[in-house]
């Protein structure tokens, strides 16, 4: 109901129903009362604000428990509040506005993501996210193959103990360096292995039994080695002892001439090599990507990382891993991304056909070590 300026009113029935394809903002009518100012009569709009997620659609699988979530919200009347599972997010206000916020952490099964947006006229409308959550095994140093190194056999020249000592030292560092294996230094097992060689003399005669001796290690693998050290050459034997199975697995001997550091150092890092490909890295396939630098939809900054975080499937079981790289980050173009890089995860290089100048993509073979 609308009056002018002599008392006159104009009253009119807006029926405001919005049909199914229609897009009409607002009704209006014209005023036909008397007066030197007709004026306009203004319905409220009937269409509520459009949200949308980028590059996600339900159900969506992710395989971190804080997934980054960005999406759009759109209304010609002005969007007044957006509001991401009842938290109101710090956004301007507009007609056409995106948004981008981590969600989480997310518990392991379906969870789901409400995003409520409110325009000026007060209506509402809300779109739901919902996520297949399933959360990775984290690959980290503990779970890598734990090594025990007993005092190796000594055999040649008198006063060769010290060479022995520092032939340890320098494995010791460089599998430390390395970071394939974790060291168990001092373990009881080592003391058994000493003992039995009073009898057998020589390491590769060397035996244990899994059930008496287990319970005398946390170490997975113990390297018994046996030095040999003649005038002018050093050769060390090491026999990988499988401690689950008591069984020597391999042999692996390296030989250098001299005595000096660099020969110790250069042995070690023999030793450890072969060790390492003798077991292996882990392959995958890379199943999601975070980009070295993420865009903040709504502030329009650049929120800096120096890793690239990426998940990789192995089998039917998934990893976290990261990487530094030199090159341009990523767009932002929909993709899953991580949304944090935790330091404590394995570091993942492209293999070699892969060069480290290029970004990890979806579907790449990667190795972790």
């Amino acid at each position: 109901e609308l009056a002018d300026g002599f008392g006159n009113t104009t009253r009119a029935l807006l029926d405001l129903t919005q049909k199914s394809g229609s897009a009409k903002p607002f009704e209006a009518i014209r005023v036909a009362a008397l007066g030197f100012d007709p004026r306009w009569l203004v319905g409220a709009g009937a269409s509520a604000p459009r949200i949308e997620f980028l590059g996600m659609t339900s159900p969506q699988k992710v395989y971190i428990e804080d997934p980054y979530i960005d999406g759009r919200v759109y209304d010609p009347q002005g969007v007044e509040e957006v509001l991401f599972n009842g938290e109101k997010l710090p956004i301007p206000k507009g007609t056409d506005l995106y948004f981008g916020r981590v969600a989480g952490p997310l518990d392991s099964g379906t969870q789901t993501i409400k995003v409520t947006a409110r325009n000026s006229a007060g209506d509402s409308s809300t779109n739901s996210l919902t996520l297949l959550v399933k959360l990775p095994t984290e690959l980290q140093s503990n779970q890598q193959l734990a090594v025990a190194l007993p005092d190796f056999e000594v055999i040649g020249e008198a006063g060769s103990e010290a060479v022995s000592a520092n032939m340890k030292t320098n494995l010791v560092g460089v599998i430390s360096e390395r970071n394939r294996f974790t060291l168990v230094e001092s373990d009881r097992l080592s003391e058994v292995f000493v003992e039995q060689r009073i009898g057998f003399s020589e390491a590769s005669q060397t035996r244990y039994q899994p059930g008496v001796h287990r319970r005398l290690t946390t170490a997975d693998l113990v390297l018994d080695g046996e030095l040999i050290v003649r005038r002018n050459s050093l050769q060390l034997a090491i026999y990988i002892v499988d401690v689950k199975t008591g069984s020597i697995e391999g042999i692996v001997d390296v030989m250098g001439a001299g005595r000096t550091e660099t020969i110790l150092r250069d042995m070690a890092i023999g030793i450890s090599r072969k060790l390492e490909q003798r077991y292996p890295e882990i392959y995958g396939e890379v199943i999601a990507v975070k980009p070295r630098v993420l865009t903040n939809l709504s502030t329009g900054d650049d929120v800096h990382r120096n890793m690239e975080a990426i998940a990789f499937k192995k089998g039917e079981e998934v990893f976290y891993g990261d990487r530094s790289y030199g090159t341009d980050y990523y767009p932002l173009d929909g993709r899953l991304f991580f949304s944090r890089v935790l330091s404590n995860y394995s570091e993942v290089q492209p293999l070699p056909e892969n060069p480290v100048t290029e970004p990890i993509e979806v579907g790449d073979r990667v190795r972790v070590r």
